[in-house]
Parts: structure tokens; sequence; C-alpha cells
């Protein structure tokens, strides 16, 4: 079948007060979501915003975004992303890293650019 694009479609069905994932940012992928069913919140930085059926909104590298199924539905989104190889993506909330595409999850400590280096 040959390469094929990191170019991903997914169709997200999340149960009333659950959330598609913790708060986090990719540094390089971006994510359109449209949303078909149900409402939810979407939780930035910034702050929280309410989205229904028929709402769209892109979630660019670099911008933190969880989602919460807050209706009494299920809450159904077209997830559409540009899955990169190589991605890193920051949770804010727990301070975690996932490297990619290792896929591993480390807390890191802020050292000197030479520490360890001859």
């Amino acid at each position: 079948m040959g390469r094929r694009h990191p170019f991903d479609v997914q169709i997200r069905n999340v149960p009333p007060g659950a959330a598609i994932c913790p708060l986090h940012a990719h540094a390089v992928q971006w994510e359109l979501f449209v949303v078909i069913a149900g409402t939810a919140t979407v939780r930035t930085l910034d702050g929280r915003e309410t989205v229904g059926p028929g709402a769209a909104f892109l979630q660019a590298p670099g911008t933190a975004h969880q989602i919460i199924a807050t209706g009494n539905e299920p809450f159904s989104v077209y997830v559409i992303a540009n899955h990169s190889p190589s991605d890193n993506t920051w949770y804010p909330d727990s301070k975690k890293w996932n490297l990619k595409p290792q896929r591993k999850i480390f807390r890191m400590t802020e050292t000197d650019y030479y520490d360890g280096e001859e």
C-alpha cells in the first residue's frame, strides 16, 4: 500500500462528564474539531467555551486545550489532525511531556545547556 501521509480523521464519542484527553498542547500538530452531536466545554489556558452541533474550531500547535462532554447525552466530534511522525506534547496540569515517536512520557527538570557534556 505504500507510505501514508501522517493525516488522520476520527469520530470520537465521549460519554457525558468525560474528557477526550487531559489539557495538552502539541508542538507541531494541528487539530480541527467539527461537532456532530451533544455539547462540550473546550478548556484552554485562556478560559472555557461551550460548543454544540455544527461548531468547528481549530487548535494550533502550542495551544493547550481539553474537550469535556458537558451535556446529558454523548458528545460526538470529528477530529481531523496532521499527525506528524515527530511531535512533543506538553500537559500543563501534570507538568508532563509525551515524546513521539518514542511514545514515552516524562517529567523533566530544567538544567544547563552544557550539563553532562565534555
